[in-house]
């Protein structure tokens, strides 16, 4: 009902599927996947109603007027990221079929496992749509630039949280106030529903996507490395999600005290 609806409201808007993507600030083949029946995040149903010139009452009947309870997201939790019990990135990157997003302080861990970059890049050529979003740049992400599929930003340097999307799944650090030398708990979330748990941190990704700023090249790359001062310890970065479950953490955990952040904003030209 609310597919045949959304085609209605771009046919008597006349409007095409690329017309609402460019509206609303999503990619074209997010729009494909509500035509083919999968219901819009609440901040985009408000946007694409706008655009359409039309209520979300009117195109999406069940979702506007819903009045149950919140969806329980939350799967379970881990007292810290690199719990054995955590599903490996390996599984998560291969069972994905829509989206990969990727939001950390940094990759360099998460990209270390031999043929992980690679598999990132298969995805991307399997039409997922996978975005990368980091605040501090290093040379592993050489190999993820002008790949199909793959988009790269860079984030403001005071934005730890850790968010590792695959589809409706999710895995989400949360760094504590005060115990920057511990491995910080993790969460896995799964989507359930509209406007629950999975949505709000969805949307914190969406408005960090938004402001960041395009990773296009390697000479972008280059410009962003040498931003970071070269006489500081990489080893102190903060950490974000384990890359496998075997494998031990090689840094600290997120929200350890960074030296020489990069000046921001700073545009490549």
């Amino acid at each position: 009902m609310a597919t045949n609806n959304l085609r209605q409201a771009l046919k008597s808007s006349e409007l095409t599927p690329e017309d609402l993507a460019e509206l609303t600030g999503v990619d074209a083949r997010t729009v494909r996947r509500w035509l083919s029946g999968k219901p819009p995040y609440p901040r985009h149903r408000a946007k694409s109603a706008k655009a359409l010139q039309h209520t979300e009452q009117a195109i999406w009947p069940d979702l506007a007027s819903s009045t149950e309870a919140q969806p329980r997201d939350l799967l379970t939790g881990y007292p810290t990221a690199h719990s054995v019990e955590v599903p490996s990135t390996e599984t998560l990157i291969q069972a994905a079929q829509e989206t990969i997003e990727l939001l950390d302080y940094t990759l360099a861990d998460y990209l270390r496992p031999d043929g992980l970059t690679e598999l990132l890049i298969q995805k991307g050529r399997q039409a997922v749509q996978v975005r990368i979003m980091v605040a501090r740049t290093t040379p592993q992400l050489a190999a993820l630039l002008d790949q199909p599929g793959l988009e790269l930003r860079v984030i403001e340097p005071d934005e730890h949280q850790a968010i590792h999307r695959y589809d409706d799944q999710m895995l989400t650090t949360l760094p504590l106030r005060g115990e920057a030398d511990d491995p910080p708990p993790l969460l896995h979330i799964r989507r359930k529903g509209t406007g629950g748990l999975f949505d709000r941190f969805a949307a914190h990704c969406e408005g960090s996507w938004e402001h960041a700023v395009p990773l296009n090249s390697e000479v972008d790359l280059q410009i962003y490395l040498s931003q970071d001062d070269p006489g500081s310890d990489q080893s102190a970065e903060p950490e974000g999600l384990p890359t496998q479950v075997t494998q031990p953490a090689a840094t600290p955990s997120m929200g350890s005290p960074v030296s020489a952040p990069r000046r921001w904003p700073r545009r490549p030209s």
